[in-house]
């Protein structure tokens, strides 16, 4: 995994890494993304749970999903890591 510059990412104040360009995004622009980030990388549409708990964890929030085999847990880490760089 590459660190970012810092020009281009902002620790917020719950200490959550996030592209700039990101953090900036209003609520609905930012869950827009996650739903238009899931389906380029996976071409399928996200489920709304799914949606919420990278909202959360973009917001910095503690997030608990309890969800069974095949609801797509991975793709949350998948797209929360690797799309919007949450650390």
């Amino acid at each position: 995994m590459h660190q970012l510059s810092i020009a281009k990412r902002v620790r917020t104040p719950t200490g959550v890494n996030l592209y700039k360009k990101i953090y900036e995004k209003n609520n609905d622009k930012l869950k827009e993304f996650i739903k238009q980030t899931s389906m380029d990388t996976y071409q399928q549409e996200a489920k709304p749970l799914q949606v919420d708990t990278v909202f959360n964890l973009a917001q910095g929030r503690n997030t608990f999903l309890l969800a069974g085999t095949g609801f797509g847990k991975s793709r949350i880490d998948s797209v929360s890591q690797a799309h919007l760089r949450i650390s």
